[in-house]
């Protein structure tokens, strides 16, 4: 319904880029902005763990901004507190980690108002 309203989603994680990839294309997301990659050796063993930029989700705000884009962000931790507190919008899943969302200017999503597959983890 987004999509055909001309607005872009896009999925930002702290979990390995192969797992965001799925959920994004599960969830009927526009695409996932990588935060932490894998990779394997020659022989399949596990090789490196490499960062992006966007580890920070913050940066990601603000580069959409500075694009001049329009952000709304939703999130459901503190790891994503600065990137909801510098979005336009800004909307918080509740959970049990005490997140002030008056300081931060989130507004609390009921989970009864997310998507089938997002409520029961269906990805």
């Amino acid at each position: 319904v987004l999509h055909d309203r001309g607005v872009h989603t896009l999925l930002i994680s702290g979990a390995i880029d192969r797992y965001t990839e799925r959920v994004a294309d599960r969830l009927g997301v526009g695409g996932h902005i990588p935060t932490v990659s894998m990779t394997f050796g020659t022989d399949d063993a596990f090789d490196e763990l490499s960062f992006t930029r966007y580890m920070e989700k913050v940066n990601l705000a603000h580069d959409l901004a500075d694009a001049g884009q329009t952000v709304w962000a939703f999130g459901n931790g503190y790891n994503d507190v600065e990137m909801v507190a510098a979005a336009d919008r800004a909307f918080m899943v509740p959970n049990r980690e005490g997140i002030d969302y008056e300081r931060i200017g989130a507004r609390p999503v009921e989970r009864a108002g997310l998507p089938d597959a997002v409520r029961r983890g269906g990805y």
